[in-house]
């Protein structure tokens, strides 16, 4: 109802104005919480706080959702069908018993019972066992603060919809102490803040979720963490001797499975390449539309299609200058 309700607001504001068109955030799974300043007090201050909740929102998503994610690729997880943090953990324990020659005694393990569970020490390990572990602290730290942080948001969302309903948009921007063109701004402006809110507040819904997955996840990894680790010299010391100190080679030779063929695998990174690759054209596309019409391009290309249509009864009289329409066009002499 919130977001529905934002909605609305965003609808009417941005009529006539042109607002609302904002840049896409490098993350499309980001919530984006910055907001462009109107330069009037009591839209601003509506905006800022706002701002502090999407922005709360959105570290949670993030220490949930990219560091998994980021964990997942390092790992080369696509070599399984189907694969849990649980799985990517295995991997990231093997590896550092692979680069601690062998031993995982080495990496000084500790299994706790409450945060973070779990400490390594991964110096002297391969960059990418150390960005494993920093994820890996993040995911916990934020799985440990999510349902409070998340508590706190939906206190001050209430708070700010509450406020939202007695704001007069109309009268604040007619009433500002500047003039017609920077009023008009200055709806733009607070247009591109509403539509930000409105996706902020669609994607509630998805944070509450991630949460809700990663503490099962949690709940999965914990009791298998002991065992993991009392057996990660098995693996470990073959990889060792092997060479194999990344990750994505240990997920690829030692994991036990189910796994994906060769074929199989090589199949799901081309999806994932052509699909990265027609996401990347898109961007450029945009990007390039953007930058053209910063130059004027747009100007040039009503010039270039600024042909007169001259609607006459006598069109066969010129069958060459006349298009299936009926209608005589008459290119204008530059």
């Amino acid at each position: 109802i919130n977001a529905e309700y934002m909605g609305k607001v965003y609808s009417k504001i941005t009529m006539g104005c042109g607002g609302g068109k904002e840049e896409g955030s490098k993350n499309k799974n980001a919530i984006e919480y910055e907001m462009s300043e109107t330069k009037i007090p009591e839209l601003d201050d509506f905006c800022g706080k706002a701002s502090k909740i999407l922005e709360a929102m959105e570290h949670i998503r993030a220490g949930l959702g990219d560091t998994v994610e980021d964990i997942y690729e390092i790992v080369d997880a696509d070599w399984l069908p189907q694969y849990k943090l649980v799985e990517a953990i295995k991997v990231f324990i093997w590896s550092v018993s692979a680069n601690k020659e062998g031993k995982i005694s080495n990496a000084r393990p500790q299994i706790l019972s409450e945060t973070p569970y779990i400490t390594l020490d991964t110096s002297g390990c391969r960059v990418e066992v150390d960005k494993i572990n920093q994820n890996l602290t993040e995911y916990i730290k934020a799985l440990v603060e999510g349902p409070g942080k998340l508590a706190e948001a939906g206190k001050a969302l209430y708070e700010i919809v509450e406020q939202a309903k007695s704001l007069n948009i109309k009268d604040s921007i007619q009433n500002a102490p500047c003039g017609p063109m920077d009023k008009l701004k200055a709806a733009g402006k607070f247009a591109g803040n509403l539509n930000k809110m409105k996706n902020g507040l669609m994607k509630l819904k998805e944070v509450t979720s991630i949460l809700t997955a990663a503490v099962a996840d949690l709940k999965a990894l914990i009791p298998q963490l002991k065992d993991v680790v009392k057996d990660a010299d098995k693996i470990g010391k073959k990889a060792f001797d092997a060479g194999h100190l990344l990750p994505a080679q240990i997920m690829a030779f030692y994991h036990p499975g189910p796994r994906r063929t060769k074929k199989e695998y090589k199949k799901v990174k081309k999806a994932k390449e052509e699909k990265a690759k027609k996401e990347k054209e898109k961007k450029e596309k945009e990007k390039n539309k953007k930058d053209k019409k910063g130059k004027g391009g747009k100007e040039e290309e009503s010039k270039e299609d600024n042909d007169c249509l001259l609607y006459t009864s006598d069109a066969a009289d010129d069958l060459l200058c006349v298009d299936l329409g009926g209608r005589r066009i008459i290119k204008k002499k530059k």
